[in-house]
Parts: C-alpha cells; sequence; structure tokens
C-alpha cells in the first residue's frame, strides 16, 4: 500500500489519473562505508567484503604504486568513491586485461594515480560495460613531474650546454637548436661516419622528484628525416637513460627504441635494468619528413617498478 508521508507526496490530479511509478535506471548506495584490509599486493577484478552496500571505499597499501585493474560491482549508473587513507600511491589501470570485461576502468587512454589523502568518484556505464570517473583530472598539478628543458640557442652546438638542457655531438655527429629564446627545435645527425651519434638531454641533477609519491613522465616530439636502412643504418632512443650517449645500449633506463631491422621497423619500448632488457613491440613506425611530429611518451612510477 502506498500512503502519503514524509517522504512520499501524492496529489490528486482528477478523476480517473494514473499513478506510474517508474524503474530506476541507476542504482545509489548511499551511506555504506567500508575500509578493506590493507593491499598487500596489485589487485584484480577487486571484490572487497561489504562491496555490495558500499558508496564509500577506504582503502590503503602497504607499498608506493599498488596496482588495481578492475573493481567489481559495476550496475547500471552505480557511483562509488575510491578514498586513498594510506601513505603510498594508488594506481587504477586503464582498459586491463587482467581484470575481466565488464570490472574495468575506462579513463580516456590515461591511468588514473590516487595520492595519498585524494579520493576518485567512479560511475559505472551499463552501456560499455565500464567504471569511467567524475573526478575533475588534475593529472599535470597532482601526479607528474615534468621538466620543460629550456632551449634558446641556435646553431651548432658541439658539446656545450645550455643551462638545464644540451645538444651534445660526439664521434663525427653534430647538433643543432633553432628557434627564439626560450622555446624552440633542436636536431642532430651521425653524419655519415659509421661511428657517428649525438644526443639531446639533461645533465645530471637536472631532474628532482618533489616527493616519493610522484610519477615521472617523459615526452619527446620526433620526427626522422630519413629511416634507417641496410646501407644507411643507425638507431634511435628516446626516454629515460643513465648514459647521454652510451656505445651501445646504456645499463638502465626506459625508453623508444628504432632501428629499420628490428620489429619491422616500429618503434619498441624498452626497459633495461642492470644490462638485462625486456622489450614491447609496439607496431607503430617513425614518422618521417617535416610536416607531422610523433609524440613518444614515458611514465615511470615512484618506486620505479612500473
Amino acid at each position: 500500500m502506498l500512503s502519503a508521508g514524509a517522504n512520499v507526496k501524492l496529489t490528486d490530479g482528477g478523476a480517473n489519473s494514473t499513478l506510474t511509478i517508474a524503474a530506476l535506471s541507476e542504482k545509489f548506495v548511499t551511506g555504506g562505508v567500508i575500509s578493506p584490509s590493507q593491499l598487500t599486493g596489485n589487485q584484480n577484478d577487486w571484490s572487497p567484503a561489504g562491496l555490495s552496500t558500499a558508496s564509500v571505499i577506504r582503502l590503503s597499501t602497504d607499498a608506493t604504486f599498488r596496482i588495481i585493474t578492475g573493481l567489481d560491482g559495476g550496475e547500471p549508473g552505480r557511483r562509488i568513491t575510491l578514498t586513498n587513507v594510506g601513505s603510498y600511491t594508488v594506481m587504477l589501470k586503464d582498459e586491463s586485461a587482467s581484470s575481466t570485461s565488464g570490472n574495468r576502468f575506462s579513463f580516456d587512454v590515461q591511468d588514473w594515480f590516487i595520492l595519498p589523502g585524494r579520493s576518485v568518484e567512479l560511475i559505472y556505464d551499463a552501456t560499455l560495460a565500464v567504471w569511467r570517473t567524475l573526478t575533475a583530472f588534475d593529472y599535470f598539478n597532482d601526479y607528474v613531474l615534468t621538466a620543460q628543458f629550456r632551449h634558446g640557442v641556435a646553431g651548432a652546438t658541439a658539446t656545450g650546454t645550455n643551462g638545464d638542457y644540451f645538444v651534445k655531438a660526439n664521434s663525427g655527429g653534430s647538433g643543432s637548436g633553432s628557434g627564439a629564446s626560450p622555446w624552440g627545435l633542436s636536431g642532430i645527425t651521425t653524419s655519415s661516419s659509421a661511428t657517428g651519434k649525438g644526443s639531446i638531454g639533461a645533465p645530471t641533477g637536472a631532474m628532482v622528484r618533489s616527493t616519493n609519491n610522484t610519477y615521472l613522465r617523459y615526452t619527446s616530439t620526433v620526427s626522422l628525416d630519413n629511416l634507417s636502412d641496410g646501407t644507411n643504418t643507425y638507431n634511435v632512443r628516446c626516454g629515460w637513460m643513465d648514459a647521454s650517449n652510451p656505445t651501445g645500449e646504456p645499463s638502465n633506463g626506459v625508453y623508444f627504441r628504432y632501428t629499420h631491422g628490428t620489429n619491422s621497423g616500429n618503434w619498441q619500448f624498452v626497459a633495461r635494468s642492470g644490462g638485462t632488457e625486456t622489450v614491447i613491440n609496439t607496431g607503430t613506425a617513425p614518422i618521417t619528413g617535416t610536416t607531422a611530429m610523433q609524440a613518444l611518451i614515458v611514465a615511470i612510477s615512484p618506486a620505479g617498478t612500473a
């Protein structure tokens, strides 16, 4: 029986009026706050106890950068807030195959980071069967330490530096900069020398991590004049490396690598530690010419483990 009361209002619509109660298309859960046990590992299809009635999950981890690849309990329009009450950053992995379809996050090809003391509000998109975010994404201010290398040099630079930025030429290579201060373009060439090489980068100590929870990001915008081939062969490396002009591969680094005879001439993504490397073939070819540029982005977790 339906009666008028504090939360129900009935209005006489006249003779033969019809009262229709539509089915709710969204699920709103209020007042359910849960505090699961501290996460001691990455979570796939995460389903903490009490999730079905929770609107807020207070989470914490035992180490920087525990990763959650998916969240159970998705229903049309359901909203849930994740609050990081711990001391370490938590990452929500975008579109991860480690969780089953229907539990994954979709953040427009971008992982989401919940710093200590921060929250993110999620809403379930039943049409695409993914969790999306309702929280404003202050990515650069909150999660990323980015170095903007000031340019301001023109002409050949040989082995010189320009403050926090250098264009270095070695063994027959050459380097040059163009454009007005403080920003511009740089170019390097190996010349025709079999040992020619050059580099563009930051001197030691130019990058300083502001906190232990800072997520490091490197971006270079690149175009190759000519592709490598069997006669004119060269290698390109763009990313974080412990040597600015290595002979062969650096001992440690996370970077993109190109040469024509590997990976069908497409970019490789390389992670090296103590001389041992892990490689992902990107399936993406370098851009050549002067009419377009290609952005290569490398991101590193605070602990350096992802």
